[in-house]
C-alpha cells in the first residue's frame, strides 16, 4: 500500500491542462500560507473546514457508489485530509474543496488539484514550475514530473521547493519531500 504522502502527491501534483475546469471563481480570504490555519472563509458562506470537506467527500462517495467507502471520522483521521489542509494555501481551500466534492462521479481529482492552484497563481509558482521542468529534463530519472504540476502551495513553499533544484539530481527528490508539511510526510 502506498504511503499517504505518495497518494496525496500523486493526486496533488499531476498536471492536467484542461481549460476552465473547476475555475477559481469563489471569492476567498485567508492568510495565504500553507499550514497557517485549518479554515478558509468564503465571503458570507460558512468556512471550509476539514469537517465540511469530509462531510462533502462522504456524501459524494455515497451518491456515486450507493454507499460511502469511508465515514466522516475516517476521513478526518486520514493523513491525506491533514496534508490537504496543511499544504493548500488558505485562499484556495474553499475552491479546491468545492471542486473535489462537486466533480462528476466518473472524474478523478487530479484536475481539481492542478487547476484550482493554476487559476489563482502566487509569486514564485511559475518560477518553481519552470525550474522543476528544467531540472527534471536534466535529471531524467531523479524525480517524477508530478512534482512540476504542483500548484496549491504558498509563495514561501514554492521558494523552498525551488531551492531544491540547485542540488544534485540524486538529492532533489529527498529535498522536495522534506520541504512538505510534516502532515504530508
Amino acid at each position: 500500500m502506498a504511503s499517504p504522502k505518495l497518494l496525496l502527491l500523486a493526486l496533488a501534483l499531476t498536471p492536467l491542462l484542461a481549460a476552465g475546469a473547476c475555475s477559481n471563481d469563489v471569492e476567498t480570504s485567508g492568510t495565504g500560507g500553507a499550514g497557517a490555519g485549518t479554515t478558509t472563509s468564503t465571503g458570507g458562506a460558512a468556512p471550509t473546514t476539514p469537517d465540511s470537506y469530509c462531510e462533502g467527500r462522504v456524501a459524494r462517495d455515497a451518491a456515486c457508489n450507493g454507499t460511502p467507502t469511508e465515514t466522516v471520522a475516517q476521513c478526518l483521521a486520514s493523513p491525506n485530509t491533514n496534508c490537504l489542509f496543511d499544504l493548500a494555501r488558505d485562499e484556495i481551500v474553499a475552491a479546491l474543496v468545492a471542486c473535489l466534492n462537486g466533480r462528476p462521479c466518473n472524474e478523478g481529482d487530479d484536475l481539481c488539484f492542478y487547476q484550482v492552484g493554476a487559476d489563482a497563481p502566487v509569486a514564485g509558482q511559475a518560477e518553481y514550475q519552470t525550474a522543476c521542468t528544467a531540472k527534471h529534463d536534466a535529471c531524467v530519472t531523479g524525480f517524477s514530473t508530478d512534482y512540476c504540476g504542483f500548484t496549491i502551495g504558498s509563495s514561501p513553499t514554492f521558494a523552498t521547493l525551488t531551492a531544491c533544484f540547485d542540488l544534485a539530481c540524486a538529492d532533489v527528490k529527498a529535498c522536495l519531500d522534506g520541504a512538505l508539511p510534516a502532515s504530508c510526510q
